[in-house]
Parts: structure tokens; C-alpha cells; sequence
């Protein structure tokens, strides 16, 4: 009878080797959380310059502790963006923070998988218990929940999927969209670029977004929505309302055009990526509650 191979054990790390790297690892971190505003945020680097300090070739053996420390310190001060700083305003990214880099490592351990709720079932509590507050802070009715995504892109194609399944019927997901009439999807000119992806993915094509004219502050108009869902011959799908523009931060006019779109039959989607974290706090949350005439999701 043929002898099984002998286990390969190379990532069976003993947990005296785990705490030798974690703990030089959080020298490290903590190195960066003192120094972190005195750094400069960042400075111009080339490709040619970084890709030779971090992109190293691949070992036939595994680097020793000292020397993926010393790369990790190299990359750390040396080859990063410090989001972090004080200083850092560009774009809209978040700093990592210190109670979010200590569950991670937990997380990362862990390495539960949310696919099934054997498999992960504490995580799995967790991701429904999140969801259904933040839902209730939405102000969204009493049984919303939602999913943790990996971003803006992905929320907004799936937000945006499911509008495509109410608007042409389940069967789309068997049949496609050959054979359905035309449909439309109403973003403002100032709409992130993702929504265009997401119609192309989704078989619309692109030139199903139909851009709706701003007002002075940038804004979604909702008489102009009005008047493109009464003369357009695609069916209304959904209308893509922005809590936060990237560029210039405009908030759409929210609930007139939940009820431009109820009036017409449209999937209401808000891409809240910039301001829907506005609900976390008490004084920046609008007194009104969102409208629930049709659902609405957020990214």
C-alpha cells in the first residue's frame, strides 16, 4: 500500500515562533505610532525606486526573522504614505487605528470563513449584529440588515444587481438581459465612475447611466430627474442618490428623490461611501427618518 507523504510544515509555526516575529512586529508598529508625527507624510518616489527596496525576489528558503523585520521596517518608514499623519488630507482614505490593528491580527489568525454559519458562527453573529444597527441608524424599518463589503465598488454593484433583478425579474439570472427592454440608471453628474462599471458588468452597458443635470451646490436635481423618468423610453431601474460626492462632497436632496423614484417605480440606491458615516454621530444626523417607499442601500 502506497505511504502517504509526509505533512509539509513549514507554516506550522510554534507559538514561541509566533511570539518571537509578533512581538517585533508590535516593536515596529509602536515605533511607527511614536515617530508617526514627526515623519513626513509622504514624498515622490519613482517605480524604479521602490519596486528594488520591496518587491524581492522570491526565496527558495524562508527569509530569516531579522531580515523580514528589516523589510518590513523599510517599507513601513521608507516606502509608505502615512495616512495617518496629521498632516494627510489628500483623498477620502481613513487611518488605520490602534483597536483595528490589534483585532485584525486576531481576525487574521482566526481566519474564519463567512460562507457558511458552521463554519465561522461567532463571526457570522457579529457581521448580522453590525449590519442590523447600522441599518437602524439609517433609519431603515425594523428586519433590514445588509453585507460587509470589501468596498465601495463591490457595494455599489451589488446594491445595483439587485435592482436589476426587481426591475427585469429573477429569471435575468438564468436568462441575462437578451430579450428584456432597455432599462435606465439615474446617477447624478457628479456620481462616482463605479456606477458606470457596475452597468457594464452587469450586461446594461454603460450608456444605461443617464446623467441627471446638478444644481449651484453640485446636487442631484430632483425636477430634472423628474422630467428625464416621464420622457425616457428605458424603464427606470434604479436612481443612484450620492451622501457624499468624492469630489466636491455633495449630498444629493435625499428624500425628494425617494419620491421621484417611488413615483416611477425606480429601486432608490444611495452610495453613501463619504457621508454616510455622518449617522455615527448625533449632531451631524439628519432629525428626519429615511424613507423607506422602496429600499435603499448603502456602501
Amino acid at each position: 500500500m502506497a505511504q502517504p507523504p509526509a505533512p509539509v510544515t513549514d507554516l506550522a509555526w510554534s507559538p514561541q515562533q509566533a511570539e518571537d516575529l509578533g512581538t517585533r512586529v508590535l516593536d515596529l508598529w509602536t515605533e511607527l505610532l511614536e515617530r508617526l508625527p514627526s515623519l513626513r507624510v509622504t514624498r515622490e518616489r519613482t517605480p524604479a525606486e521602490v519596486a528594488p527596496a520591496v518587491a524581492l525576489p522570491v526565496p527558495e528558503e524562508p527569509m530569516a526573522v531579522e531580515d523580514l523585520v528589516g523589510h518590513l521596517r523599510e517599507l513601513t518608514f521608507e516606502q509608505s504614505l502615512h495616512m495617518g499623519h496629521p498632516a494627510f488630507f489628500a483623498y477620502i482614505c481613513g487611518a488605520g487605528t490602534v483597536p483595528g490593528a490589534a483585532t485584525e491580527l486576531l481576525a487574521a489568525g482566526l481566519n474564519p470563513c463567512l460562507g457558511g454559519y458552521r463554519l465561522g458562527p461567532g463571526a457570522n453573529e457579529i457581521e448580522l449584529h453590525l449590519t442590523r444597527w447600522l441599518a437602524a441608524r439609517f433609519g431603515l424599518p425594523e428586519g433590514a440588515g445588509g453585507m460587509i463589503m470589501t468596498g465601495g465598488a463591490m457595494a455599489n454593484f451589488v446594491g445595483l444587481k439587485c435592482a436589476r433583478d426587481q426591475r427585469l425579474g429573477l429569471d435575468v439570472r438564468e436568462d441575462g438581459v437578451r430579450g428584456h427592454p432597455p432599462v435606465g440608471i439615474y446617477a447624478s453628474e457628479g456620481a462616482h465612475a463605479v456606477i458606470t462599471r457596475a452597468a457594464d458588468i452587469l450586461g446594461l452597458g454603460r450608456a444605461a447611466v443617464r446623467p441627471v443635470p446638478v444644481d449651484e451646490e453640485l446636487r442631484m436635481r430632483p425636477d430634472a430627474l423628474a422630467e428625464m423618468l416621464e420622457h425616457e423610453d428605458a424603464q427606470p431601474m434604479a436612481v443612484v442618490a450620492t451622501a457624499g460626492t468624492t469630489a466636491t462632497g455633495a449630498i444629493d436632496p435625499l428624500p425628494a428623490l425617494a419620491e421621484v423614484s417611488a413615483a416611477h417605480g425606480a429601486w432608490f440606491h444611495v452610495d453613501a461611501a463619504y457621508g454616510g458615516a455622518a449617522v455615527l454621530a448625533d449632531d451631524l444626523r439628519s432629525p428626519r427618518p429615511a424613507p423607506t417607499s422602496r429600499a435603499a442601500s448603502s456602501r
